[in-house]
């Protein structure tokens, strides 16, 4: 927790504050929010400072990156109320945490996500992963446009992967491949079909846990 006047100088820091960003309680009394703050985050949060300052009680939330004395930056998130009118604090409040390690995990998703991606685009092969209900998780645009050639549109995520466009006989015989492959064997077969168009197909079939 912080309490810093209308210009955001320190009036007040918690010990934690040091804790988090490296800096003594002294030295944080002689500065201001803004030495501190990112600059990409500055802007958006002086315009919600400025609004902030003509409502009395309000409070806004924010998510920005604070600069550690080491040099390296901080994400935190939290609140700042506006309780300058109120005699025994006059002050805006400054309540928030670091959240550097969930926002380093969510951007290592975000780059695992594009990097699978990325992967699975870059080949010829049709790759896609179906849940224990037949219902397509992910697939890559090859897969995708022979699906369109076949059925006239493509499966989207979350739909039924045995579709009723192709001969029963088959469908129930891709239903025996993906009930092997959620058993967690791992094989390959060769499926040859004639419709709609003739095609050969080596197919490999990887339970994923």
């Amino acid at each position: 927790m912080a309490l810093c006047d209308a210009t955001g100088k320190f009036l007040y820091v918690s010990p934690s504050v040091s804790k988090i960003i490296g800096y003594t309680i002294e030295s944080l009394s002689r500065t201001g929010l803004w030495s501190l703050v990112h600059n990409n985050e500055a802007e958006d949060l002086l315009v919600k400072m400025l609004q902030l300052l003509k409502n009395q009680d309000d409070f806004i939330d924010i998510k920005l990156r604070i600069k550690h004395k080491n040099g390296h930056w901080i994400w935190c998130e939290g609140t700042v109320q506006n309780l300058l009118h109120d005699p025994s604090i006059g002050a805006l409040v400054l309540n928030f945490r670091d959240i550097s390690e969930r926002i380093k995990s969510e951007q290592q998703r975000e780059f695992d996500r594009k990097n699978l991606k990325a992967l699975i685009n870059n080949t010829s092969d049709l790759i896609w992963s179906v849940n224990t209900n037949f219902r397509l998780i992910s697939s890559n645009i090859h897969f995708d446009n022979v699906i369109k050639q076949i059925h006239g549109n493509s499966i989207k995520k979350g739909k039924e992967v045995l579709i009723p466009c192709f001969p029963k006989e088959i469908l129930e015989r891709w239903k025996t491949y993906y009930e092997r492959a959620f058993t967690g064997e791992a094989f390959t077969i060769i499926e040859f079909t004639d419709s709609p168009f003739e095609m050969a197909s080596e197919i490999s079939f990887n339970p994923i846990y």
